[in-house]
């Protein structure tokens, strides 16, 4: 089987993470006042986690386009994601069948640290 890889490029902007906390209502202060994050001992505010995984998640559209459902997502977070970072997110598929798809997940920033890694799985939707 040959392994397929999508890669997305992109810049962690201050309105994606104002935007994002006035959408999910998470105002938590580490990603919105510098002061906090370093009071906490980041060195600036950080990104939400689920900003970043639901930007990852869009390099799924292929899949789903084409008849594929996501059914399960884990991941782990690593190191965190600054405001103005340039990330790189990647997804590879690792098994196709008929039924079910897997692909492996991960976000490295441009200091060349990863950030977070996974696995999503996906199946066939049915056709009804």
């Amino acid at each position: 089987m040959r392994l397929i890889a999508i890669v997305h490029h992109f810049i962690v902007t201050e309105n994606l993470v104002t935007t994002y906390a006035d959408i999910s209502n998470d105002r938590n202060k580490v990603h919105l006042c510098l002061k906090t994050a370093k009071e906490k001992g980041f060195e600036d505010r950080i990104a939400h986690g689920m900003l970043i995984l639901a930007i990852h998640s869009t390099l799924c559209t292929p899949l789903l386009e084409k008849g594929w459902a996501l059914s399960n997502v884990k991941s782990k977070f690593v190191h965190p994601i600054y405001i103005h970072d340039k990330l790189e997110l990647s997804s590879t598929i690792t098994y196709h069948s008929t039924k079910k798809c897997t692909a492996t997940i991960s976000c490295t920033n441009f200091h060349n640290k990863t950030t977070f890694y996974g696995k999503m799985v996906f199946v066939r939707r049915s056709e009804n």
